[in-house]
């Protein structure tokens, strides 16, 4: 069973499946604390403040405005002013955190319930009920 889909897909996955929005929130957040909590997890307090970010915006239905802009200014401080051709914080760090969660999920995560998963080329988290478990 899949978890959430794309990020424009998100209240209305929740209402095709009738996953209770509540029950959806409380298990990934469960599972963000397992994660971060986690030694094997091999990332920066940067790239750990990135996650949160990520995933709390998504559960509060704000996954339609995650960017790299918004990602920038809200995360890395950067002003209005930012321009992501002479600063691309917000892409690189993105970049790290896919690996970090790579890596944590080929080997102590193997077996996590949930996978959180960022595809290249966006910055909303999807979530996953892990098939290997």
């Amino acid at each position: 069973m899949i978890v959430s889909r794309a990020p424009t897909e998100y209240t209305k996955w929740c209402k095709d499946y009738k996953l209770d929005r509540i029950k959806l929130q409380k298990e990934v957040s469960q599972h963000l604390e397992m994660l971060l909590a986690s030694p094997d997890f091999d990332a920066t307090q940067t790239l750990r403040t990135l996650l949160q970010y990520l995933i709390n915006q998504t559960l509060a239905g704000n996954a339609d405005s995650i960017d790299e802009f918004t990602v920038a200014t809200n995360v890395f401080g950067r002003g209005f002013g930012y321009d992501p051709a002479n600063d691309p914080i917000a892409m690189i760090q993105t970049d790290r955190l896919r690996r970090a969660l790579e890596r944590y999920y080929r080997t102590t995560g193997k077996q996590s319930p949930v996978r959180i998963e960022i595809f290249k080329g966006t910055y909303v988290p999807t979530f996953r009920e892990n098939s290997e478990k």
